[in-house]
């Protein structure tokens, strides 16, 4: 019977078993991201318009975008039950029987006051501050 040699006159392969030291109990987890949340654009006067308003969200909420879909929607999608967003950014009167958070676009569109309108979008999002630099 042929014995192997001992563990110090084996050449290292680079394969060897190494020590990981204590290993904590439990599966390895990564740390989980956070949700993307959907803002729908929805405008009444047609596809350039909400095209036009949800550029202008992107824009006014730039340090978010990492953390927000920005999409386009019809009334008539609003009502499907299929239909998921987080919040609504509309130039036209919705009901609050859709159950999602309604911001008026018209301050942003119109350029009346944009600050108000990513301010609510922020609040009710409850989004972080921008990181600094």
């Amino acid at each position: 019977m042929r014995s192997s040699p001992p563990e110090a006159a084996r050449p290292a392969t680079g394969l060897e078993r190494r020590s990981l030291g204590a290993v904590p109990p439990g599966p390895i987890r990564k740390p989980l991201e956070e949700p993307v949340r959907t803002i729908a654009v929805v405008s009444g006067a047609g596809l350039t318009t909400s095209s036009l308003l949800a550029e202008l969200v992107r824009t006014q909420l730039a340090a978010h975008l990492s953390e927000l879909r920005v999409v386009q929607a019809t009334v008539m999608d609003l009502l499907s039950r299929d239909f998921e967003a987080d919040l609504i950014v509309a130039t036209v009167e919705l009901p609050e029987a859709l159950g999602i958070p309604v911001v008026s676009g018209m301050p942003l569109l119109l350029e009346t006051n944009p600050d108000l309108v990513r301010a609510d979008i922020v609040r009710l999002l409850q989004l972080p501050p921008p990181a600094a630099g």
